[in-house]
């Protein structure tokens, strides 16, 4: 299965021309990807196992199959797993794609787009808007940039970043390549927080597609504190998450905090969104596999905006 998955027979016959333009346009990837994923195993056993309170059932059911599928480590299609698109790698509707990428047509200009939309060939990702080259998945984590920016009036992206749940690394791929086109020189940090086998993807994904020396497990400091790299992506185990030391400008979790147990909830509460005094946070309505989602409303401090997702029904955005 794995030999198969590496190979673009794996994908529909009318997306292979794209994918097999973006892996011989970018096959230092692609080696970099083949080079570092034997060490994922070993990567993912090293940040230790979370306490079972940290995820819900519906979680453990996914990451149990995505356990087994990713052994030794995962494929270079690794997106194309069924787990991975019913819960991570966004695919919508025609409609919804559209609308997003309306939205990103009015508020931002050409040339940003053309540098942030296009898409990486690692994990297959499925190419929806071929002009651009890219996925709905980047058209719709860029759209959460884009609609923070507007709410709350910033006029650039904050320097320094904790993401709660990161999927396979999107956000934090883009949020950099966003802020660079949009001509900010600063260099941003980004703080990943997650359990171990999606912490261990980001690693992969994320040193595959933006180079080894951009992604980093921070090392105990001081006081016994994570020593967060400034400038990098640093990825922490999310049990680990206590220890993280530096104050955020921004907290971010797209849907990840709404799918937590409350007692998750509530630690990240305790421990004050790592710092911020800026939320990204999109959450959907309780149910009966998130019983907990809507408590974000109760546990991030007011005044904030809460508006509708518009695209996804009985989902909304917090944004301050």
């Amino acid at each position: 299965m794995l030999a198969r998955e590496d190979d673009l027979d794996s994908v529909p016959e009318n997306e292979q021309p794209d994918l097999a333009y973006l892996l011989d346009r970018r096959a230092a990837q692609v080696e970099r990807f083949r080079a570092l994923r034997p060490r994922f195993r070993e990567v993912v056993d090293a940040m230790g196992e979370p306490p079972e309170w940290f995820l819900v059932g519906e979680w453990r059911r996914l990451l149990g199959k995505l356990e087994e599928r990713w052994r030794p480590f995962p494929p270079l299609g690794f997106l194309r797993a069924p787990e991975m698109l019913e819960a991570v790698h966004v695919n919508g509707s025609l409609g919804w794609a559209q609308m997003q990428a309306q939205l990103l047509s009015e508020r931002l200009p050409n040339a940003v787009l053309a540098s942030v939309l296009p898409e990486d060939p690692i994990g297959f990702p499925v190419i929806r808007e071929r002009k651009t080259l890219s996925s709905h998945q980047h058209m719709h984590t860029v759209c959460h940039l884009v609609r923070w920016l507007a709410s709350t009036g910033a006029t650039r992206l904050p320097v320094t970043v904790v993401e709660w749940g990161g999927g396979y690394g999107t956000l934090a791929k883009l949020y950099h390549r966003l802020a660079t086109a949009s001509g900010d020189t600063r260099r941003h940090t980004y703080v990943l927080v997650d359990v171990p086998l999606m912490a261990g993807l980001q690693w992969l994904y994320l040193s595959a597609v933006l180079g080894p020396d951009e992604v980093c497990f921070p090392s105990p400091g001081r006081r016994g504190l994570l020593s967060i790299e400034q400038g990098k992506i640093n990825i922490v185990p999310a049990h680990l998450c206590a220890l993280i030391g530096p104050r955020a400008d921004l907290f971010v979790s797209t849907w990840a905090l709404s799918e937590s147990p409350e007692k998750v909830q509530r630690l990240v509460k305790r421990l004050r969104f790592f710092g911020a005094a800026r939320f990204l946070v999109a959450h959907q309505g309780s149910s009966q596999r998130y019983r907990d989602a809507r408590n974000v409303l109760n546990l991030l401090p007011r005044p904030f905006q809460h508006e509708e997702c518009g695209y996804i029904a009985d989902n909304w955005y917090v944004f301050r």
